[in-house]
C-alpha cells in the first residue's frame, strides 16, 4: 500500500488546510485560551454542518445512515481526498481505519503547527459523526500523524443498534427495515473545500462573539479577510 507523503501545493484541499492552520494559529497566539475556544467552537460548528448535510445526502439517495454508508458511498472522510487509508473494518456498526498519509497532516507538520492541527481532528470528527449518525455514536481518535512518533492516524467508530430507538434502528440499519430496498447506484458526494473556507470564516465570527466580545470580533473579522 502506498504510504508516500503528499506535500502541500495549490490543490484546493491544500488551500483549505493552509487557511485553517494559518488562521487558527494566529487566533490562538493572539488570544490565548479564548482564542483556542474560538477555533474549537468553529471547527465543531463546521463538523455539525457537514455531518448534517452528509446525513441528508444519504436520505436523498434512500440510503441508511449507518457508519458504512457515511464513510463510503462517495463520502469524503476521513481526511477527504488524496488520503491513503487502510480499512481494517468498515461495517454499518463499526469502522476501524488507519490513515497512513494525509494532506492535512502534511500541511500542518510542514508549517510546524502540529498542536493547532491536532485541535481540528479532536473537534471535527466527533462533531461530524454525532451530527450524521446520532449522539450515541462512539468515536476514538487514537494515533495521530501530527503526534511525534506516530506513523498513522487511527480512527475507531462504533454505532450500536442496542443504543438506538426502534425508529432510529429502522432509519440506520437495513435489517431493521423489512420493506427497505437498497438503491442500485452508488452516489458520489464530492467535498467542497472552498465552501469549507467560507463556512469556517462564518463560524469563526460567531465563536469570536461568544469568546472575545466586540474587540475580538473586529480583530478576527480583519484576520479572515
Amino acid at each position: 500500500m502506498n504510504s508516500k507523503k503528499i506535500l502541500c501545493n495549490n490543490h484546493v484541499q491544500d488551500i483549505w488546510a493552509e487557511f485553517y492552520i494559518k488562521t487558527a494559529d494566529v487566533i490562538c497566539q493572539r488570544f490565548g485560551m479564548e482564542g483556542r475556544g474560538v477555533v474549537r467552537d468553529a471547527v465543531r460548528m463546521l463538523g455539525v454542518t457537514l455531518g448534517e448535510e452528509r446525513a441528508q445526502f444519504l436520505r436523498d439517495y434512500n440510503m441508511k445512515i449507518n457508519l458504512k454508508n457515511v464513510f463510503t458511498s462517495g463520502g469524503p472522510i476521513p481526511c477527504g481526498d488524496r488520503t491513503c487509508k487502510e480499512w481494517l473494518e468498515c461495517s454499518p456498526e463499526q469502522v476501524l481505519v488507519n490513515v497512513l498519509s494525509c494532506p492535512f497532516a502534511d500541511c500542518w507538520l510542514k508549517a510546524e503547527k502540529a498542536a493547532v492541527g491536532r485541535m481540528y481532528c479532536e473537534e471535527f470528527y466527533p462533531a461530524y459523526l454525532h451530527a450524521a449518525c446520532g449522539s450515541t455514536t462512539q468515536i476514538n481518535v487514537g494515533k495521530e500523524l501530527v503526534n511525534e512518533g506516530d506513523d498513522m492516524c487511527r480512527l475507531s467508530v462504533y454505532l450500536r443498534p442496542a443504543n438506538l430507538t426502534q425508529a432510529e434502528r429502522c432509519a440506520q440499519f437495513e435489517e431493521f427495515d423489512p420493506h427497505y430496498t437498497r438503491p442500485d447506484n452508488q452516489p458520489e458526494d464530492v467535498p467542497d473545500y472552498n465552501r469549507c473556507v467560507s463556512l469556517f470564516k462564518e463560524y469563526l465570527m460567531i465563536a469570536a462573539e461568544k469568546w472575545l466580545a466586540q474587540k475580538g470580533v473586529d480583530a478576527v473579522k480583519e484576520l479572515v479577510k
